[in-house]
């Protein structure tokens, strides 16, 4: 007989194929069994599997081990392990084949979780990098937590805690605390301390104002105030500023070098002068005294500093929040005011810093155990670098000190630009994968950010006073830029510092009030709404609405006659203001905050001063008079308004009629003395009205525009008349000529003069070098705020004398008295000092008072004195009376300018009260050093035609400006007059500011910009929040004069405070918490040899996020290869190149370029295999890369030429059947040592499978399902309850401690298409192999043993007992009884009798069927007793009965009775129990073709 042979030289299962179809050598199943075949022979051998063997002595109930990593570069392994009691992380060393705790946990610090398991993990440098998707990336130092825990896996790691095992650093949350001084001796008499003064004469004699100084070398002797700090050889400083007559202030200065036996602290001195200004005052004054000390640090500067941690592994923590600026403005300046400003140059001397000793403080906040090093940074406001100053280190008793003494301007390193962007690092709070590419560490499907309110936080914001009353740091000077809003946001933050954006109100808005300007605020802060859950700590973050603006130092101050003032500025101011800027007074000339809110608009900026400063002009002629001709040659006089008469807007000719001779008439002389010839035009006037030259028409204080003159005719008749034309027409500027204009401008009457001018050239005058000039509308209080009343700066527009209070004296003395002459207006009521109207109403005129007086003269509120009376509650304060009716030509009130001048914001001066010529203070009560300004006139006619003019001042007079008359006819008048100024600001000319006015650029807001700057404390949400908190934000120095400054000398160029270091915005949307399902996240470089480890830092404001195509579906394992980064997402793979880009091609090729993007390209491969949500499937050696995606039912295999469905080598149904349907985890590990890649599917095979490289197929499964596995140096471990396994040791086929067999089946398919009989079986290979069963399409069969015959093992197939599955009622070995006749139970035995002879082979033994009423098989069992003679066949009864019509038939034994079985094909099983080296060669059976 032939014999069919099957001899494994495949070595692998074939379970898609038909029976039929199978190749030779391919097998159908196999488990625990393993392959050794040649490839150039047709020689196979199976052989069953060595087991594994536990390598660990860890003691754990229900333990689980949830990850694991080899160590390559160490040839050690990590796994991962979590039980109810414990959590632990252990090492298995490949060398000495020991295990040891990492860390052992029983407080949850670790926090595992069966159901998370940990399949982003990576190592560097011996250092674990885990994520579990459920608790804060972890990085293990494994080194030093070995050395805090046992080795026998027992006893607790020491010092363990989340803090100490997470990615994320904790930093520092607050600034570190300025302590300041100006001074490093401090005490009395140093710089920003209680001052020392002494009086001195420093002079080399006595006299007024400055004179010759002592000389140096000369000894100086004195007396402090008060006991200094001062000591033998020191030098003091002595300093007087000297303010003379014009107000003109010099400094003066001496150096004295104290005596060697001078007493420390003592008042009494003697020293050396040492050098002193040249001149000095030639008095005994008080001089300051100051120390001399070394420069200041960071004079020109405002240095900020804050602070790092640099951890024991070498990484950074975030900064710390930046200090407020450690300056001291100069507190000495202003003789000891603590302010002053060089108007010369527009500086603030008293903004530079004067800091000598600064000491920070507070540097622990937060500080962990594993800080070794703090880092002292510093920043200033110039440039954007920040650097560290000096370290800090971790002394040997394991102390490290918490302050840090400034000595000097040294800086040790810059930082990277970054690090200022750094607020908090954005790790991950939780990530599904992790791996390092690029040297970085990089997650993969991960959370960040917070569920927050939707409903904003509710601000309470406050503004108090920073220092209280005699404070010693008051002359720190911070506080809060006034007439600005701000804006407030918080952040809050967690434990590890992840901050949330800003987020704000409209409750967070304060506005400043211009106000506040005068006092030193701080910001005082609350928030009433309830902070968002897991926020640990908050902090205030600010922005200032209002643009930056400066300060603006007035030195000069010019008026035109147009009504326009112009502010004369240094050059180094020019681009601090600009046209349309609205300027706000902030310090007139005192030194103290102005009262004023005026608004000031910038019309123009100009940088050569206007015309009429660099062409100035003078007059040449200015008649008493000037009349207007009725028609040229008439003579009549033209009193109202007439074009070609009079000037009109848009002509250009006058006509003037009786021009008089006045003769050589002095241009300020008063006197009105008429020539008797009428009959000519004077010298003067034809000489000012001839062709070219240049006249105004003035009327009182009012001026026109300049006209050329064109043309003159002069009428040669006896009239006089003169016509003159103008080069130019007439504008609006000349129509104040006109009473009544604007009301009646047809009947418009008309006054004034012509005036000659001449213009003078004083371009390139040293008063405007250097100066730019801001054209502004005139203000009259303005202008006082300025400059003040000081009569140097003001200009009297008109006086009269001989003021008096007598009631009959006139020019002429018509009363029959003397007279008085001189005078023309007399003081009629008022005058009274310290007194006005409201308060003197009852009291009579001859006392100063409004009411009738003594000689029936009547009360200003007489009817005498017109209707309605004036209203005497305003407060008026003196009223001017004509001396005669106002209508009198020869007294020509008409043109007085001194009644003309009698009107609001002008001002009132009295002086030479004793008539004696002398206008000085020697006068002593006589002399009135106040001008009071005009603020309301009232005019009336008395009825006896003289006009009163009763004017209301901006305050009470200082003094009787008059003695009151007792009679009226007292004959005392002519020692009583006096004289009366009426006067105006200067113009047209300089007026120098001693003690500058301080303008400020009005803020606009800043609406486009949400910039938020960080404030320096940090707040706990449990202690803090819903309290008032104070907040030592500041943004300017305040002079408490209301000057608030910010920027070095107040210089534009200069460095300024700035409004803080570090910023963050808010959030556009609704920010919440995030799982970032298809997105990269990455870190900062990591390079060991140059001691950098920036894994830690993940600065979300720089690109550090890299998102995938969400239709991918989420990443789920991450895997480095050949330096880029390989994303398994759910659905797809992609190649994300690293420090690289890729350009495309037309087709789809791509070219790859460099670049600086640390994530570049993402490509995704061109399959459709992704690894669902298995990670855990994924395994990988060397360039090959193995998962299993389970949603497509496909085992893939990803390597350097692509992706291939490893599954498709006979077994693509199996996968696709069983992966679908199998739940839980899928654990994919590779077995080096027999190049194989096994899947463990627990729930559908309850077994792991394997692919092996070798034969491109999968040889086998495992009776072992591991909790992951790994391979190193040929060896190959897993993992299970926790344990450590090496697999191919120990007993073989013992897994995990349990016993299981090796087994194959395979398929007897030579010649398909013939039925055989399958007769014997045997197989070539080592004792111990059975074969259970052996199957054909129609039969099946077995071998119970088998029989060594010539080297080989034999046996025939017998069948196998049929059961109702089995049973075929066509088979040979099965035959038919037909239905009983009846039946009967005979001593537990039930009897069926037939009515037919029984067929002679049924035997005892047979089996006894019968088909029921659904022609279904059902056994009765085996028949036990036959007697052919009663025709009855007996089973045990076991109490079936079928009815009595149903078919009954008998079934041979087949395993007995059969010699081989019938088939197409078989499959057969093999089978060995033994835990020694089994091997199968080949298995055969000799066959018959079936007839």
């Amino acid at each position: 007989m032939p014999e069919i042979k099957n001899a494994f030289i495949k070595g692998k299962m074939n379970k898609d194929l038909d029976e039929r179809l199978i190749p030779n050598g391919e097998y159908r199943d196999a488990i625990n069994i393993d392959v050794d075949y040649a490839e150039s022979s047709d020689v196979g051998a199976l052989k069953n599997i060595l087991g594994n063997t536990q390598k660990d002595s860890i003691s754990l109930t229900n333990a689980t081990c949830i990850g694991n990593i080899k160590d390559t570069e160490n040839d050690k392994l990590y796994w991962f392990i979590t039980s109810a009691a414990k959590d632990i992380i252990a090492e298995y060393d490949i060398a000495t084949s020991t295990a040891v705790p990492v860390i052992v946990d029983t407080g949850n610090v670790l926090n595992f979780n069966v159901n998370n398991l940990i399949t982003g993990v990576s190592i560097l440098d011996s250092v674990l990098y885990f994520t579990d998707n459920l608790n804060e990336p972890k990085q293990v130092d494994i080194a030093y937590w070995k050395t805090q825990t046992n080795t026998n896996f027992n006893t607790l790691t020491t010092g363990l805690s989340e803090e100490r095992i997470t990615l994320i650093k904790k930093s520092p949350l607050s600034a570190p605390t300025l302590n300041m001084s100006a001074s490093t001796r401090g005490g009395n008499g140093t710089s920003g301390n209680t001052a020392v003064t002494t009086s001195l004469n420093l002079a080399s004699s006595s006299g007024s104002g400055l004179i010759n100084a002592k000389d140096s070398g000369d000894t100086i002797t004195g007396t402090f105030s008060v006991s200094p700090n001062y000591q033998a050889n020191d030098v003091i400083i002595f300093s007087f500023d000297f303010t003379d007559s014009e107000d003109v202030i010099t400094k003066t200065e001496a150096r004295v070098k104290l005596a060697s036996n001078y007493s420390s602290g003592a008042t009494s001195f003697s020293g050396e002068l040492l050098t002193v200004s040249k001149k000095m005052r030639g008095a005994s004054v008080t001089y300051s005294c100051i120390l001399e000390e070394d420069d200041p640090l960071f004079e020109l500067k405002f240095p900020r500093f804050a602070y790092r941690y640099k951890y024991n592994n070498g990484q950074y923590s975030c900064f710390s929040p930046f200090s407020n600026a450690a300056f001291l403005p100069d507190t000495t300046v202003g003789a000891g005011t603590g302010f002053e400003f060089n108007a010369k140059d527009g500086f603030n001397l008293a903004m530079v810093n004067t800091l000598r000793q600064l000491t920070l403080q507070n540097l622990n906040h937060n500080i962990s155990a594993d800080v070794d090093e703090i880092d002292v940074l510093y920043k200033d406001s110039v440039g954007s670098n920040c650097y560290v100053v000096d370290t800090i280190k971790r002394q040997a008793n394991n102390s490290i000190a918490s302050t840090f003494e400034v000595k000097d301007e040294q800086i040790f390193k810059v930082l990277p630009s970054n690090q200022l962007l750094r607020l908090f690092d954005s790790v991950p709070k939780k990530a599904k994968a992790l791996d390092i590419s690029a040297n970085r560490l990089i997650f993969g499907n991960y959370t960040h950010q917070f569920d927050l309110p939707l409903t904003p936080p509710i601000f309470d914001i406050k503004l108090k006073n920073r220092y209280t009353a005699g404070a010693s740091n008051r002359g720190e000077k911070q506080s809060i830029k006034s007439n600005r809003k701000y804006q407030f946001g918080v952040v809050y933050s967690d434990e590890y510092g992840r901050q949330t954006p800003v987020l704000t109100d409209k409750t967070g808005i304060i506005k400043v009030p211009p106000g506040q300007s005068k006092n030193l605020t701080k910001f005082n802060a609350k928030i009433t709404s309830s902070a968002p859950a897991g926020m640990t700590n908050y902090k205030y973050f600010i922005k200032e609405i209002s643009k930056t603006t400066h300060n603006l130092c007035i030195d000069s101050i010019y008026q035109d006659d147009q009504g326009y003032m112009y502010l004369s500025l240094p050059s180094s101011e020019i681009n601090k203001v600009k046209e349309e800027d609205i300027i706000l007074i902030k310090k007139g000339r005192s030194n103290s905050p102005v009262g004023l809110n005026s608004r000031i608009k910038v019309l123009d900026k100009l940088t050569t001063p206007p015309k009429f400063l660099s062409r100035p002009l003078e007059v040449n002629y200015k008649p008493h008079r000037m009349d207007y001709s009725a028609q040229y040659g008439d003579g009549t006089l033209q009193t109202i308004i007439k074009a070609g008469c009079t000037p009109v807007p848009n002509h250009n000719t006058i006509c003037l009629a009786r021009f008089f001779r006045y003769g050589d008439i002095g241009l300020n002389d008063t006197t009105y003395t008429p020539s008797v010839a009428q009959d000519g035009v004077s010298r003067e006037g034809i000489e000012t009205l001839s062709p070219g030259k240049k006249i105004r028409f003035e009327n009182g204080g009012n001026k026109s525009d300049v006209y050329t003159v064109k043309q003159v005719e002069v009428h040669e008749g006896g009239d006089d008349d003169v016509e003159v034309t103008f080069e130019e027409e007439f504008g609006d500027d000349v129509l104040f000529l006109y009473d009544n204009y604007e009301n009646n401008p047809t009947l418009a009457t008309i006054s004034g003069i012509i005036v000659g001018v001449d213009e003078v050239n004083k371009e390139g005058s040293a008063e405007f070098e250097g100066r730019f000039f801001l054209k502004v509308k005139a203000d009259d209080n303005l202008i006082v705020e300025l400059v003040g009343t000081n009569p140097a700066n003001l200009n009297a527009m008109a006086t009269t004398n001989g003021v008096d209070g007598d009631p009959q004296a006139s020019p002429s003395g018509t009363s029959g008295t003397p007279g008085n002459p001189d005078r023309q207006y007399m003081v009629r009521f008022g005058g009274k000092g310290g007194a006005n109207s409201s308060t003197t109403a009852g009291t009579a005129s001859s006392s100063g008072g409004f009411a009738t007086s003594a000689g029936g003269r009547a009360g200003i509120t007489d009817s005498s004195f017109g209707s309605p009376a004036i209203d005497l509650t305003k407060g008026w304060h003196i009223s001017f009376q004509t001396t005669v009716a106002f209508s009198d030509t020869e007294s020509k009130y008409d043109t007085s300018p001194f009644a003309n001048n009698l009107k609001v914001g002008n001002y009132i001066s009295f002086f030479n009260k004793t008539n004696d010529g002398n206008d000085t203070a020697a006068d002593g009560s006589n002399y009135d050093l106040n001008h009071y300004k005009i603020e309301e006139v009232d005019v009336r006619d008395h009825s006896g035609g003289q006009r009163v003019y009763t004017l209301r001042f901006d305050k009470d007079l200082v003094g009787d400006v008059r003695t009151f008359f007792e009679t009226v006819d007292s004959g005392t008048y002519g020692a009583i007059k006096m004289s009366v100024s009426v006067n105006e600001f200067k113009k047209d000319s300089l007026i120098n500011i001693t003690n500058p006015p301080i303008f400020e650029v009005e803020p606009q807001d800043d609406v486009d910009i949400d910039i938020y700057f960080e404030t320096q404390e940090n707040f706990t949400v449990a202690s803090d929040h819903g309290n008032f908190n104070d907040l030592s934000y500041y943004n300017c120095f305040s002079f408490e004069n209301g000057v608030e400054s910010f920027i070095i000398r107040d210089d534009f160029n200069a460095p300024a405070l700035g409004k803080g270091v570090r910023v963050s915005t808010i959030f556009e949307d609704n920010y919440q918490e995030e799982l970032v399902k298809s997105g990269l996240i990455f870190s900062q470089i990591y390079n060991s040899k140059a001691s950098v480890n920036h894994l830690n830092q993940f600065i979300i404001a720089e690109p550090i996020i890299k998102n995938l195509n969400p239709g991918y579906g989420s990443v789920q394992l991450l895997h480095t290869r050949y330096n880029d980064i390989i994303a398994y997402c759910e659905d797809k793979v992609l190649k994300v190149l690293t420090n690289k880009d890729a350009l495309f091609n037309a087709d789809g090729s791509a070219n790859v370029t460099s670049n600086k993007a640390v994530l570049g390209q993402a490509i995704p491969y061109n399959s459709n295999y992704g690894i669902g949500t298995h990670p855990e499937s994924f395994a990988d050696f060397t360039y090959r890369g193995y998962f299993v995606d389970k949603n497509s039912g496909i085992v893939v295999r990803h390597s350097a030429d692509g992706m291939e469905e490893v599954s498709n080598y006979g077994m693509k149904d199996f996968f696709r059947d069983n992966l679908r349907l199998q739940s839980g985890n899928i654990y994919g590990t590779y077995d080096e040592t027999k190049s194989q890649y096994n899947v463990s599917l627990p729930t559908t095979i309850n077994s792991t499978i394997s692919f092996s490289e070798s034969i491109n197929g999968w040889p086998s499964k495992k009776s072992y399902i591991p909790e992951g596995g790994v391979s190193i140096n040929n060896k190959y471990f897993t993992f299970k309850n926790g344990h450590i396994f090496e697999h191919h040791t120990g007993a073989r086929n013992t897994f995990y401690g349990v016993k299981t067999d090796s087994e194959v089946t395979f398929v007897f398919n030579e010649s398909p298409a013939n039925m055989k009989n399958f007769r014997t079986l045997n197989y070539e290979g080592d004792s111990g192999w059975t074969c259970a069963n052996i199957t054909t399409d129609q039969q099946d069969g077995s071998v119970s043993s088998f029989v060594q015959k010539e080297n080989k093992y034999f046996n025939y197939i017998s069948g196998v007992e049929e059961t109702e599955g089995t049973v075929d009622i066509k088979a040979l070995n099965v035959q038919g009884l037909g239905a009983y006749t009846s039946q009967a139970v005979v001593s537990s035995n039930r009897v069926f009798t037939f009515n037919f002879e029984l067929n002679n082979d049924i035997q005892i033994g047979d089996k006894l069927y019968y088909l029921d009423a659904s022609n279904i098989k059902q056994d009765l069992g085996k028949i036990t007793a036959i007697n052919k003679t009663s025709k009855t066949v007996t089973i045990a009864n076991t109490g079936e009965v079928p009815q009595a019509s149903a078919y009954m038939f008998y079934v041979k034994n087949a395993e007995y009775y059969t010699s081989g079985i019938l088939g197409y094909f078989a499959e057969t099983k093999m089978t060995n129990t033994s835990t020694a080296s089994k091997e199968l060669y080949s298995v055969g059976s000799e066959v018959s073709i079936s007839s």
